[in-house]
C-alpha cells in the first residue's frame, strides 16, 4: 500500500513542477486554475504526510520499546 502512496506522490509532485514551470501559460482570473494548483498542492501535503506517518510511528515505537527495556 505504502508503495502506491509514493508512486502517486511522486506522480502529483512531477505535475505540480510542470505546471509552475509553465506558470505563463495559466491565467489566474479563472477558479479552474486555482482548483488546479491549489488541489495537486494538498493531494501532494497529504500524500507525503501518509507516507511518512508509519515511519514515524515505527520510529516512535522502537523508542518506547527500548526505554521500556532500559526501565528493567
Amino acid at each position: 500500500m505504502r508503495i502506491l502512496i509514493y508512486a502517486t506522490l511522486v506522480f502529483t509532485v512531477g505535475v505540480l513542477g510542470s505546471s509552475l514551470y509553465h506558470l505563463a501559460l495559466f491565467d489566474f482570473a479563472r477558479l479552474s486554475v486555482w482548483a488546479w494548483f491549489s488541489g495537486f498542492s494538498l493531494i501532494s501535503l497529504a500524500l507525503a504526510f501518509f507516507g511518512f506517518l508509519p515511519s514515524l510511528r515505527s520510529a516512535s515505537a522502537l523508542k518506547q520499546e527500548k526505554s521500556l527495556d532500559s526501565n528493567y
